[in-house]
């Protein structure tokens, strides 16, 4: 019985004594390859007009920023919401439009009959 309670008291002691050594590692990043990948831009998505004769490249952002997910949302039939506006939650954000003319397109119209492009930040030749 008092073998039983030493070696209690022996195995407590190394417990105790190993749980600071896990706490005291602090915080690691990952190597620069990963980081580099990880936030890496995310692949522009394209739309071609109706005329053939240009194309739209949306650049999106992939990552969300933490006061994005930090806001408050509800869930409804499937869908998130966000509490303060009543809007949808949008999972990533244009940051940029570019319009350029098709290779071998007939008038090579550029960027005429482009309508509202306001507020989007970094839309160039829009």
């Amino acid at each position: 019985m008092i073998h039983s309670r030493r070696l209690f008291l022996v195995l407590a002691v190394l417990f105790l004594a190993s749980v600071p050594a896990t706490y005291a590692q602090g915080y690691e990043t990952p190597p620069k390859e990963v980081a580099d990948l990880i936030l890496a831009p995310a692949t522009p998505s394209f739309s071609i007009s109706p005329a053939k004769d240009r194309f739209l490249i949306v650049h999106r952002d992939n990552i969300p920023t933490i006061k994005d997910l930090a806001q408050e949302e509800l869930r409804l039939a499937g869908t998130r919401v966000l509490a303060a506006t009543n809007g949808p939650k949008a999972t990533n954000k244009i940051v940029g439009l570019e319009m350029q003319a098709l290779p071998g397109a007939k008038g090579g119209a550029g960027a005429k009959g482009v309508a509202d492009a306001k507020g989007v930040p970094g839309a160039k030749g829009v």
